[in-house]
């Protein structure tokens, strides 16, 4: 038996030192000449191949490579409809990343935030507190003051009609002014024994309020 993933639970399950060495010499060994040979062909299929080939943590600078002879992001309008085709968190932060003040800056912030909502709702979640409506308005705009009453920053996402990002530090409050319509919700913060909440909303003018809390 041979290849990398072998190798490594080979090294990773035996105990005699001398033969270790041997399976970790020769996955250096393996790497280095798939590096050597996407580095002769240097082509964006060539480094994309290496990395499908590699550990994550043996990348090297195939990234930087990878991404210096990729055409699709060569000019805006390559770049957009890249990001379009692909229609992925990581493609619209790639268009960001090479045209930062580019003119579909605005739509590719939404891409994102709705691509993020997706894949929230579509993982285990719980249920999002409901908001209270505090005053009636006749704007198209709804103003929600939102308190975060955990020990973490929150983030909360709104995807709808328009699509927004908030963060609320700890122990303090928000304000987010949208315009009205329903929206799909999500609210997280970054430790790793609190889930994701998730639900809908629909904003018809006024005031409104949240809290959010650990229990």
């Amino acid at each position: 038996l041979s290849g990398i993933g072998y190798l490594e639970s080979f090294a990773n399950r035996c105990e005699n030192d001398y033969y270790k060495n041997l399976a970790k010499t020769e996955i250096d060994s393996i790497i280095d000449s798939l590096y050597f040979e996407a580095k002769r062909k240097n082509t964006f299929e060539a480094w994309q191949s290496y990395q499908l080939s590699v550990p994550n943590g043996a990348y090297r600078d195939s990234e930087e490579k990878k991404f210096a002879v990729d055409k699709r992001w060569s000019t805006e309008s390559c770049a957009w409809s890249t990001a379009t085709t692909l229609n992925t968190i990581y493609a619209y932060n790639c268009y960001l990343k090479y045209y930062p003040k580019g003119k579909h800056k605005y739509l590719a912030d939404k891409k994102i935030i709705d691509l993020e909502v997706s894949k929230a709702f579509a993982s285990e979640h719980g249920k999002l507190p409901r908001m209270n409506k505090v005053s009636k308005g006749l704007g198209s705009v709804s103003k929600i003051k939102i308190y975060n009453n955990t020990n973490y920053t929150l983030t909360l996402l709104y995807s709808g009609i328009e699509s927004k990002r908030l963060n609320v530090e700890p122990k303090s409050i928000g304000i987010l002014k949208i315009k009205n319509g329903t929206y799909r919700v999500v609210a997280s913060v970054r430790t790793s024994n609190v889930q994701n909440y998730a639900g809908t909303e629909q904003l018809t003018g006024g005031y409104y309020d949240v809290e959010y809390y650990i229990s």
